[in-house]
C-alpha cells in the first residue's frame, strides 16, 4: 500500500507543476496578444494619418496651382498680356514717389504750371468739370491725377479742395455707386434730428450705432439709424436721408436701399463734390471759418471721422504723423475714400476719390493711395 501512495504523490506534483505552466504560459500568450493588438491599432492610426496627409498635400498643390493662376490673370489685368504698365497711360503727367511731373521729369507745382480747361470725365455722363476755382493751377492737378489714374479698369471721379484758399476742382462728377459712404449722409441726417431722436431713442443708443458706422462701417448700425430716421419705418428714413440731402444742396446723392439688401430694384448714389462738400462744411464750421452752415453737430462729425480704422485707401500712403479723418465704401466692383486731411501746418485739403466697374478692385486701392499721396505733395511739398 505505502509503494503505490508514493507514485501518485509524485503524479500529483508533477500535475501540479504542469497546470502551472499551462496557466503562466495562458498568461503570457494573453499578454502578447495585447500587445500585439495594440501595435496593430498604432499602425493603422499611422496610415490613416499619412493618407491624411497625402490628400492635404494633394489639396494644397490645387490651392497654389489655382492661386498662381489668380496671380497672374492680376498681372494681365494690370499690366496687360504683354507685360507693359497699364497704370500709366498717354498724357502729360506720370507719378514718381508720389510727386506728379511732366514728360520732362519736372515737378509740376502751383506756382509752375499754366495750364487750364474743362476735362473730358471717365464715363461721358458727366458735365461737371471745376467750380469755385480761383487758382487755375487746380485745372493742371486735376488732369495730373485723371491721367494717371489706372487705364481700363472702370470709371473714376475725383474731387480735391484746397482748404486754406477756399478752392476746389472735380472731374468724373456724376452720380456713382456710393457703398458705404451713404453713411456720411445718415450721419448728417441723424445730427440734424438730434434732439427729437435722442428723446425718443436715448443719445447714448445713438452714439453707440453712429460711431461703428463711421470707424468701423457697420451696416447694421446704419440700417437701425436709417429706421429710427422713418420712426420704425425704414423706408420713411430712406426718404429722411434723401431729404437731408436735397435740403442741402447733395443733389446727386439718394438712398434707394438698405444696406446689404438688394439693389435691383434701386441702389445708393452719390457723387465725389457731395461728399467733398459735405466734409468741406465740417472742416470749415469746425474751423471757425463758416458761420452760417446748417450742418449740425460737425464736431461730433469730425470726431467720429478722425477715429476711422479702416486706412487702406487715402491715408495708406501719408507720411507718418499726416492726420487723415475719412470714410471709405467698398463692393465688389467699387472702391471709394472721402477724407480730411488736417492739421499739416501749411494746406489742409478734401480729397474724394470714387471708382465703379473696376476689373482689378484691389489695384484700385492703390491707385487712390498714391494718387492721394500726390495730392498732399501738391499742396505741401
Amino acid at each position: 500500500m505505502k509503494r503505490n501512495q508514493k507514485p501518485r504523490r509524485l503524479f500529483t506534483a508533477l500535475a501540479i507543476a504542469l497546470s502551472g505552466a499551462v496557466i503562466g504560459l495562458g498568461g503570457v500568450t494573453f499578454t502578447t496578444l495585447q500587445k500585439v493588438r495594440s501595435l496593430t491599432g498604432e499602425v493603422t492610426e499611422m496610415k490613416n494619418a499619412a493618407a491624411e496627409a497625402k490628400e492635404y498635400q494633394t489639396a494644397m498643390i490645387s490651392q497654389f496651382a489655382s492661386l498662381d493662376q489668380s496671380v497672374s490673370d492680376l498681372k494681365e489685368a494690370i499690366f496687360g498680356s504683354d507685360g507693359a504698365d497699364q497704370t500709366q497711360p498717354e498724357g502729360n503727367g506720370q507719378m514718381v514717389d508720389g510727386v506728379l511731373t511732366n514728360q520732362a521729369g519736372a515737378e509740376i507745382n502751383p506756382e509752375a504750371s499754366s495750364d487750364a480747361g474743362a476735362l473730358k470725365p471717365p464715363s461721358g455722363e458727366s458735365t461737371s468739370t471745376f467750380s469755385q476755382v480761383k487758382d487755375t493751377s487746380l485745372d493742371d492737378l486735376m488732369n495730373q491725377i485723371q491721367a494717371n489714374l489706372p487705364a481700363g479698369n472702370g470709371n473714376w471721379g475725383c474731387y480735391v479742395c484746397n482748404l486754406a484758399e477756399g478752392t476746389e476742382g472735380s472731374f468724373g462728377d456724376s452720380p456713382m455707386q456710393s457703398a458705404s459712404l451713404i453713411k456720411l449722409f445718415i450721419m448728417g441726417a441723424v445730427y440734424e434730428k438730434y434732439d427729437e431722436l435722442s428723446a425718443a431713442y436715448g443719445a447714448e443708443a445713438l452714439e453707440s450705432l453712429i460711431h461703428p458706422m463711421i470707424i468701423v462701417s457697420d451696416n447694421d448700425a446704419a440700417n437701425k439709424l436709417t429706421t429710427y430716421l422713418g420712426g420704425g419705418d425704414s423706408t420713411a428714413g430712406r426718404a429722411a436721408v434723401d431729404a437731408f440731402c436735397k435740403e442741402h444742396g447733395y443733389s446727386g446723392t439718394h438712398m434707394g436701399r438698405l444696406l446689404l439688401a438688394p439693389n435691383d430694384v434701386d441702389d445708393n448714389y452719390t457723387t465725389v463734390a457731395d461728399c467733398g462738400h459735405f466734409l468741406r462744411e465740417i472742416y470749415e464750421v469746425c474751423n471757425g471759418t463758416k458761420q452760417d452752415s446748417t450742418l449740425q453737430h460737425c464736431n461730433e462729425m469730425f470726431d467720429h471721422l478722425k477715429a476711422q480704422t479702416k486706412r487702406g485707401k487715402i491715408p495708406a500712403q501719408m507720411p507718418a504723423g499726416v492726420l487723415v479723418a475719412n470714410k471709405t465704401g467698398e463692393l465688389g466692383d467699387v472702391e471709394n475714400d472721402a477724407g480730411i486731411i488736417y492739421d499739416t501746418g501749411k494746406t489742409d485739403c478734401v480729397i474724394v476719390f470714387m471708382s465703379e466697374h473696376l476689373s482689378a478692385a484691389g489695384y484700385a486701392q492703390t491707385a487712390i493711395a498714391s494718387s492721394s499721396l500726390a495730392i498732399y505733395n501738391y499742396f505741401n511739398s
